[in-house]
């Protein structure tokens, strides 16, 4: 039974026929071989969609680029926990000396933005300080915003029951509940005397302490499509405070409103492999005579990522980034027109571009190129003719052969210039054969959007490559596209 290939077209690959001509000729032995392979490859595959890209790579391996086009939607993703994690204590305890209650802590940093990262990361709110006004946190990237949290939610704190039977017995231990509250920065106990009633502590057999641990839902932000973009958090204010704030205002990390923490003590709780930062968050404003304590703790939160987190760019700062744009290619030397285990020639091929930008405002007003170089990796030889693996029409890689077949060489090339364009794809194989004691060079092309009978891939450096005569498979397009 046919399989078929991602979206299908609805008809069937016609094939021309082969011309009766002589086999010593060169671009006749090429034609006849292509045209068996891609007789194989819809039988073996079905036919294929003509809008399909054999570009199966994503691009969230870049850092900057143009991501979206005038028009497009942006995509701001999230998903909060059903369970709570409990906070790690050190962490609130470095929280509350760094931005001590009460305390103005501006000086702990600066206005700020942020660079998305090319992975998922999440926030935890791990304290609530005291704020008269309501508020929500909204994530901001290519003009678009996204609310992810509101006051008060998805936090909570212990409230933990002890009794005793007299007065001067040990208190014991009974129960822990958790409990949802407007500030967590406080530890309450109440005492209860035998019939429930509150009493002074000499009379109490009961006590209820709360607010000792902090446990929290977590939020998963992935923009991930966007990696390398701007993007802001900012509080905007629901239901005023006394003046300090009015309903719509804005409290924005490009205006001072959050701090940023690193040297952060690591939660037992998150793997090791995180990167973990403080960020807390200022809800009041200096206004109508009021002045803010600016103590940046009405609203605190844990961001964790793996392997990063987002980026912070300080006002008016010069950053140093590396921009980064990689594609593994896969091909097929045409030496066997039956396996598609696509592994005859794998490649990465990076675009390593050093810049500084300045920022303003989280801003970038400037950007200049301090380096910009190329170079290829050939990760792996899984055919049995010589080959050359070129980039805009050059020749930067030759080898292959019978004595390579099956290994890994992971050969590192840096380029001349930058010949590689990471959108147009211009890479191609040539591959040298004999055919009826001729010697023969195919030409491997990539394949163009819709091609029938593809003999290389384009795919994230992370997709691991077949093994020999192991053909790709429609679940493995299903697991790697984009």
């Amino acid at each position: 039974m046919k399989t078929k290939l991602l979206c299908m077209a609805g008809a069937a690959m016609v094939l021309c026929a082969c011309e009766q001509k002589d086999l010593f000729d060169p671009a006749w032995a090429e034609k006849t071989q292509k045209e068996n392979y891609a007789k194989a490859f819809a039988e073996h595959f079905g036919a294929v969609a003509p809008d399909h890209s054999w570009d199966i790579s994503s691009d969230t391996h870049v850092w900057q680029t143009a991501q979206t086009r005038a028009g497009e939607d942006v995509n701001i993703t999230f998903t909060k926990s059903k369970d709570y994690m409990e906070v790690d204590p050190n962490v609130v305890s470095f929280m509350r000396k760094v931005l001590a209650e009460g305390k103005d802590n501006r000086a702990n940093g600066t206005a700020f933005a942020m660079v998305v990262p090319d992975n998922p990361f999440t926030l935890v709110p791990i304290y609530q300080g005291q704020a008269g006004s309501t508020f929500e946190l909204y994530v901001e990237v290519k003009g678009k915003a996204q609310k992810v949290w509101k006051k008060s939610e998805g936090i909570q704190v212990s409230q933990d029951t002890y009794t005793r039977p007299t007065t001067s017995s040990p208190w014991e231990f009974k129960e822990r509940n958790w409990v949802s509250v407007s500030r967590t920065d406080q530890v309450e106990t109440l005492f209860y005397d035998s019939n429930g009633d509150k009493s002074k502590e000499a009379q109490a057999l009961k006590k209820i302490v709360k607010g000792t641990d902090t446990r929290a839902q977590q939020y998963t932000v992935d923009l991930s499509a966007y990696a390398g973009e701007l993007m802001t958090f900012f509080l905007k204010i629901t239901a005023a405070s006394s003046g300090f704030s009015d309903l719509g205002d804005i409290q924005s990390m490009t205006e001072g409103f959050m701090v940023s923490l690193y040297d952060v003590p690591h939660p037992s709780n998150v793997d090791e492999r995180n990167e973990v930062m403080i960020m807390g968050c200022e809800a009041a404003n200096d206004r109508n005579g009021h002045k803010s304590d600016w103590d940046l703790n009405d609203a605190v939160f844990m961001i964790y990522g793996h392997p990063k987190i987002p980026m912070v760019v300080e006002n008016g700062s010069d950053k140093g980034f590396t921009k980064i744009l990689e594609k593994r290619y896969m091909f097929e030397d045409l030496g066997s027109t039956d396996d598609f285990d696509f592994n005859d020639l794998v490649v990465d091929v990076r675009d390593i571009m050093n810049m500084e930008l300045h920022y303003v405002n989280g801003l970038k007003v400037s950007e200049k190129v301090q380096s910009h170089t190329q170079e290829i990796v050939v990760r792996h030889l899984g055919g049995t003719l010589p080959l050359t693996f070129k980039i805009a029409g050059q020749a930067v890689y030759s080898g292959g052969g019978p004595e390579t077949f099956g290994t890994n060489p992971n050969t590192l090339i840096e380029l001349e210039g930058t010949p590689w364009k990471w959108e147009e794809n211009n890479v191609s194989l040539t591959v040298q054969t004999t055919s009826n004691g001729m010697f023969t060079e195919y030409t491997v092309p990539f394949p163009e959007i819709g091609c029938t009978s593809p003999m290389a891939i384009a795919t994230n450096t992370s997709v691991p490559w077949q093994a020999e005569r192991s053909s790709i498979t429609q679940e493995w397009f299903a697991k790697y596209k984009r």
